[in-house]
């Protein structure tokens, strides 16, 4: 099980950073790991995991997302987007996201409806979060 007991390792990546905080992620891309990322699609771990989505309608992300804009430092990296990408992660699928503008509340919060992993970082509210050379593997 992940860290907050919703979905098997095994089958899924573990959709929560920090558990219970609905920020999604895998693990190993969370950290930047790739064997991680690697082991836990070899053991079958599905590459479009979904996030839930809340009464409000926003969720419905995939790992996708969070190798286009990630805290992952350095940024400009292309292996996990990669990976991802070579184990059929669906650029086509839509979500809607809600990101605060600040870390501690009140929050002031950005929306994105029904965006393509594309469009998200595109349009991202924080450039410097952006992954340039994903985005590019991506487009």
């Amino acid at each position: 099980m992940c860290g907050c007991g919703r979905y098997r390792v095994a089958t899924r990546l573990c959709l929560c950073d920090p558990p219970h905080r609905g920020y999604p992620t895998s693990h190993g891309r969370r950290v930047g790991d790739l064997p991680l990322a690697t082991w836990l699609l070899n053991q079958g771990a599905d590459v479009n995991a979904t996030a839930g989505v809340d009464e409000q309608g926003f969720g419905g992300w995939t790992p996708i997302y969070h190798g286009l804009v990630t805290l992952r430092v350095p940024r400009h990296q292309r292996d996990l987007i990669d990976l991802l990408l070579s184990r059929g992660a669906d650029v086509d699928v839509t979500a809607s996201i809600r990101k605060p503008f600040a870390d501690e509340p009140p929050h002031d919060y950005v929306e994105y409806r029904d965006v393509t992993p594309l469009e998200y970082a595109r349009q991202f509210v924080y450039p410097d979060l952006i992954n340039e050379a994903a985005l590019e593997a991506v487009s």
